[in-house]
């Protein structure tokens, strides 16, 4: 059986270990100067690495330090020049947020535009358009992005919205919206949209015990069909206004707009946001409103008539409803927060519901979703963005 290791110090020695136990500035020197200690004390090295040491340490990283001690005395202890995590890339070249931010330049750009025939960023690729690591291997190259922050992620789907006036219209937007904040008796601003609702129950997750039949939606063997639903959010109190219909038409379109102007009986000016779909501004349905004001020329096919038909302006009769409608930029579903009140809808009622054989039941509970915000609600606010 071998002998056990152990540590002969002479007085200075253990004074200088002593000192650097109590007082050197860095810890490593702290640490490995205790377990020097410990080991000249008679605690086998094996029990100091383990046991003894803040941290445990494996045993032949403190045998690696009595090796080193016995050969070098004090001069062992300081870590060498070289040794130690190395840096990301050479310290005169590069500081790791300038690095960060290089890199992150390069992977949102095509990698066509640098001269590489592929569509996507692999380690290879980046390390050929970086001077200061095209001598590092992939696995080092890997290390280093970690170390920036840079990461392999799953994309998500995006579009830009091509509109040139993108940030005039959503400053525009943004006035009407102070200005029923700041006037909420005279004026009322909201966000419009429409939604279609299928008779079959949409997909999503559900509970289900493991192991079993998985969780299952439902279908009718009836014929699909469409629920239409156009309604409004109030941008200062939540209030939804809602009217359901198997499609949405001129006609229904008219029909809501008064729905909405009852919903506000005393307000002077009803500003409603809403996207480019061509049918918010064919002349039949402008004809109930106000003059509009808006500066947005509004999107319109070339063949549709400029002037409202003969019975239109019979149905609208001699009211103008003071209602002005401000387009959103074209493109930018994202920019209507009524989107997450569609959400909400599909999470609590549509999302694997059981009455794909009674449409009748399917039609009382969106009614009874939509009208418990009949009268307004914060927390319907702060659900969509708007709290």
């Amino acid at each position: 059986m071998p002998a056990r290791r152990t540590l002969h110090l002479s007085v200075e020695e253990r004074e200088a270990l002593e000192d650097l136990r109590d007082h050197a500035p860095k810890p490593y020197l702290r640490e490995r100067a205790a377990a020097l200690l410990l080991i000249a004390s008679g605690v086998p090295p094996a029990v100091v690495a383990r046991e003894r040491l803040l941290r445990p340490r494996h045993p032949e990283t403190v045998y690696l330090w009595l090796n080193r001690w016995e050969a070098e005395g004090i001069d062992s202890l300081p870590i060498r020049d070289g040794r130690g995590r190395k840096p990301a890339f050479p310290p005169d070249r590069h500081d790791p947020e300038t690095a960060a931010t290089e890199v992150e330049h390069l992977v949102r750009r095509d990698p066509r535009q640098c001269g590489l025939t592929q569509t996507r960023w692999t380690l290879d690729a980046i390390r050929s358009q970086l001077a200061w690591g095209r001598d590092a291997s992939l696995s080092g190259i890997a290390r280093i992005l970690d170390r920036l922050g840079i990461t392999w992620q799953r994309a998500r789907s995006h579009v830009h919205s091509p509109d040139p006036h993108y940030q005039a219209k959503l400053q525009e937007i943004a006035d009407v919206v102070e200005d029923a904040r700041a006037h909420p008796n005279q004026v009322v601003t909201v966000y419009l949209d429409e939604v279609t609702v299928t008779r079959q129950p949409t997909l999503a997750n559900g509970y289900g015990r493991a192991g079993a039949d998985q969780v299952r939606a439902e279908r009718s063997l009836a014929t699909d069909c469409e629920l239409r639903i156009v309604g409004s959010l109030d941008v200062v109190t939540g209030q939804v206004v809602t009217r359901r219909a198997k499609t949405i038409g001129l006609a229904t379109l008219v029909r809501f707009y008064q729905d909405l102007h009852a919903a506000y009986p005393e307000a002077e000016r009803i500003y409603v946001i809403l996207d480019n779909w061509p049918v918010h501004f064919h002349p039949d349905v402008l004809v109930a409103l106000e003059p509009q004001t808006t500066r947005w020329a509004f999107s319109r096919p070339g063949n549709w008539p400029a002037t409202p038909s003969v019975r239109a302006v019979r149905r609208a009769g001699d009211v103008r409803l003071p209602i002005q409608l401000m387009p959103l930029p074209t493109y930018a579903s994202w920019c209507n927060p009524i989107e997450k009140l569609w959400r909400w809808m599909r999470q609590e009622v549509t999302h694997l519901h059981r009455w794909a054989t009674d449409l009748d039941q399917l039609r009382n509970h969106l009614d009874a979703f939509f009208a418990s915000f009949a009268t307004g609600s914060s927390k319907l606010l702060q659900y969509v963005g708007l709290g």
